[in-house]
């Protein structure tokens, strides 16, 4: 009976993946003058940015998949969002604008971008996959850094920067990504990648994860990845 359960289950959850949540390529848009990292967002206004949804099935306890979509509105309501991202990226680097709604902002709060640069699909970490990770607290030991996932060592972002805003916080960084691929950025790259936004409280424990794989399949297939296309 139990594991008839279980089928139904999966079965159901599939089903509900295949028509609910089935996520966008994520835009990121060529620009020939890179963006001031400020904390104001100025330069993001005229690109259209992607919102993350917070529905979900309550049954995922705590995780919830983001449901990308792209809307051209300013500033999304907390109740549809739960952040808003913006991406960029020239020959050199990928940039990342978000705005992100936090009622209790804690310093340990952090948003985890995954990129592989090769468009690659796997369960297995391999050599250029990369993590970029920013905390509220970007002084933190690991508060702004990109991490080789393969080798694990980390390096500091030297261009990012978090503010405060009145319904919770914004980011602005420079993510090198020429370094990891030994060649410039090119248009209509497809690359694989994987965005974790995680709510801490003051100790750094985790209260909640809201996240963004390849559709909801991720949580069955570690190797469904999402993907991000550089545009031009």
């Amino acid at each position: 009976m139990v594991g008839c359960l279980i089928v139904l289950v999966l079965c159901t959850y599939g089903t509900f993946a295949q028509e609910y949540f089935q996520p966008q390529i994520l835009p990121a848009y060529y620009t020939k003058r890179a963006p001031s990292i400020d904390g104001e967002l100025k330069e993001w206004q005229h690109i259209t940015p992607v919102y993350l949804s917070s529905t979900s099935p309550s049954w995922l306890q705590g995780f919830r998949v983001w449901e990308p979509k792209v809307t051209n509105e300013a500033i999304i309501p907390n109740q549809f969002s739960s952040a808003q991202l913006w991406f960029m990226w020239d020959q050199k680097n990928l940039y990342v604008a978000a705005r992100i709604w936090e009622e209790e902002i804690s310093k340990h709060s952090r948003l985890n971008i995954y990129l592989d640069p090769w468009g690659r699909r796997s369960n297995k970490v391999m050599p250029g996959q990369v993590c970029c990770r920013i905390a509220y607290a970007t002084s933190l030991r690991d508060g702004a850094v990109i991490e080789d996932l393969s080798t694990r060592k980390t390096t500091r972002l030297l261009e990012v920067v978090t503010v405060p805003w009145n319904e919770g916080w914004i980011i602005e960084a420079t993510i090198p990504l020429n370094v990891v691929l030994g060649s410039p950025l090119l248009p209509e790259r497809e690359m694989t990648c994987d965005i974790t936004l995680e709510k801490m409280n003051e100790v750094g424990s985790r209260k909640s994860a809201l996240s963004y794989f390849g559709g909801m399949e991720h949580w069955l297939k570690s190797y469904a990845w999402g993907s991000m296309l550089l545009s031009e």
